[in-house]
């Protein structure tokens, strides 16, 4: 026969396993029936990935015998679209240069230094307005070998102007976001803001994402939900 002790034993140890059971289920509940838990990543992450796109990059290098000035450099390259095309810029020293495309030539003008001299060349998909453009490029022109190109997202300016100039409750809708929020761009200093102020009687939810631009210059998202 089991004593009294060990009943009390036995009852004791149920007592605490129905007692963790019951603080288990309600606090993962409490977790699973939060509507705030995961809304926050959710019209963040809409939100972000519109202001981004995709930038190309295409190393080039030329060596050069030597030293030359308003040289143009070519190469033939198969943009994926036309709005790959239109938006390409190529830049040398850190400056973007004048370029021209012809066909699916790429044309650039720049001084050559003795030795190696070393060009990028980018492009996205999401101007709509040829930027290259230059006329009247010089000569000598030197065929050069473009690299792979190699892909990363960046701060959009275009799609941002797009955000700021179109209505909230549009904006809303056309990305499907249901709960309010406001989106703070930080661009090198200048800041820039859409969306409501944050109410002050309410739990404002904050989800900060860092990108550079197409220039690379520093860009930070911060976008409040609440």
């Amino acid at each position: 026969m089991v004593g009294i002790d060990g009943i009390v034993g036995i009852v004791i140890f149920l007592f605490f396993v129905v007692w963790s059971f019951v603080f288990f289920y309600g606090t993962t509940s409490i977790e699973r029936e939060d509507p705030m838990a995961g809304a926050k990543d959710v019209v963040s992450d809409n939100v972000v990935e519109y202001l981004v796109t995709d930038l190309y990059e295409i190393p080039v290098r030329y060596a050069s015998q030597n030293n030359t000035s308003n040289s143009v450099f070519y190469f033939d390259y198969v943009w994926p679209s036309e709005g790959a095309k239109n938006s390409t810029k190529v830049y040398g020293n850190g400056s973007q240069l004048s370029c021209n495309i012809t066909g699916d030539r790429l044309y650039w003008q720049a001084d050559a230094d003795e030795g190696n001299n070393y060009f990028t060349v980018k492009y996205s998909d999401e101007n709509e307005v040829m930027n290259c453009t230059g006329g009247g490029l010089g000569t000598p022109i030197n065929q050069t070998i473009p690299w792979s190109a190699v892909g990363h997202s960046v701060f959009s300016q275009d799609k941002a102007d797009n955000m700021t100039s179109t209505i909230y409750s549009t904006f809303k809708k056309n990305l499907g976001i249901l709960r309010d929020f406001r989106v703070e761009m930080n661009v090198s200093g200048s800041v820039t803001t859409y969306g409501p102020p944050t109410p002050n009687a309410t739990s404002v939810y904050v989800k900060t994402n860092r990108y550079t631009t197409e220039d690379n210059n520093k860009a930070e998202i911060r976008v409040m939900v609440w």
